[in-house]
């Protein structure tokens, strides 16, 4: 079954909220507690719970409107990098993906919209 973006932003939305529950949960005393960085003010667990709490349906929605209108604007060469960087990103969660039953699937949707796309341009030049 191919992945929708929407699966590879739950995954990734999942993956980071088991991030902050591992963050919180396995925090060190107070005593063993050390800044990895000097001067820099550690992460709070309640600034981990906050952005766990988020309301993720309000960012979805505020990054679909981004990627409407920033594809209105997109030039070629970037489409087909974020394009490759998205296939980059499912490979890397499913490292068996495509399948070749997914790959003949796509290639068999690729050969039918060329055939639209003929028969549309030949009747345009009758």
């Amino acid at each position: 079954m191919p992945l929708t973006m929407r699966d590879c932003y739950l995954h990734r939305m999942t993956l980071c909220a088991r991030v902050v529950i591992d963050v919180v949960a396995k925090r060190p005393s107070k005593r063993k507690r050390r800044r990895v960085t000097p001067g820099a003010d550690a992460i709070r667990a309640e600034q981990l719970r906050s952005f766990a709490r988020r309301d993720w349906a309000l960012v979805e929605e505020l990054k679909r409107s981004f990627w409407i209108e920033r594809r209105k604007r997109m030039p070629p060469a970037e489409a087909i990098r974020i394009g490759d960087e998205l296939r980059e990103q499912v490979h890397g969660m499913r490292p068996d993906w495509p399948t070749r039953a997914e790959r003949d699937a796509d290639l068999a949707a690729h050969v039918r919209l060329a055939e639209l796309l003929d028969r549309a341009s030949a009747s345009r030049h009758r």
